[in-house]
């Protein structure tokens, strides 16, 4: 067995940069791209390889630190605490969305203002904003609302402020369900996009 280094693979694949956006140009469309949506399962379709949830953390935290000079994410964020930064945001970092749509709530565009305003506390501070959905459908259509999701938030955190680089995307698509209940209650809690700092 085979265990593969994954800075190169997972850094690619993990820049999915979408549509950068301005105050001028945002609106509920942005989001759609030709790029095929990435998954952990393309990330890692290298048979041979073997991998575990800790080389997929590592590679995480080597995202979120790459803009820090390398601190742990944890340690660059406490600093950031500990200079006074609000950083209660990033305990409220789910922004939901309605059935088979990724346009963006009151509620949710006043939750992506907060984590905006915590990014231009400091220009070194990466997310990773990840796209999920209900187990409703294709999956290969999952995927790609699941990375429309994730896209539109970047897109409108752009338009309020926050760079470009400070905001990396990936799709789950149906990958990662909170639930499996099949209730509408419960389905509601899987179409989601989240703010993932460490």
């Amino acid at each position: 067995m085979i265990k593969k280094n994954l800075v190169s693979a997972a850094v690619v694949a993990l820049m999915l940069s979408g549509c950068s956006s301005t105050p001028e140009t945002y609106s509920e469309s942005t989001g759609v791209t030709n790029i095929e949506p990435v998954t952990m399962e393309t990330m890692f379709a290298n048979d041979a390889a073997i991998y575990t949830e800790q080389d997929i953390t590592e590679e995480r935290d080597a995202i979120l630190t790459e803009s820090n000079g390398r601190y742990s994410a944890d340690t660059f964020l406490y600093e950031l605490e500990s200079s006074g930064v609000d950083m209660s945001v990033i305990e409220t970092g789910t922004i939901n969305f309605e059935f088979d749509s990724a346009k963006l709530s009151t509620d949710a565009k006043a939750l992506i203002q907060r984590h905006v305003k915590l990014l231009k506390e400091s220009e070194q501070l990466k997310v990773i904003l990840e796209g999920h959905t209900d187990s409703t459908g294709d999956r290969s259509y999952n995927l790609k609302l699941g990375e429309r999701r994730a896209l539109t938030v970047k897109d409108y955190a752009i338009a309020q402020g926050a760079l470009p680089h400070q905001i990396e995307v990936i799709s789950y698509g149906e990958e990662k369900l909170i639930t499996h209940e099949l209730n509408d209650k419960e389905l509601r809690l899987n179409r989601r996009a989240e703010f993932v700092y460490k």
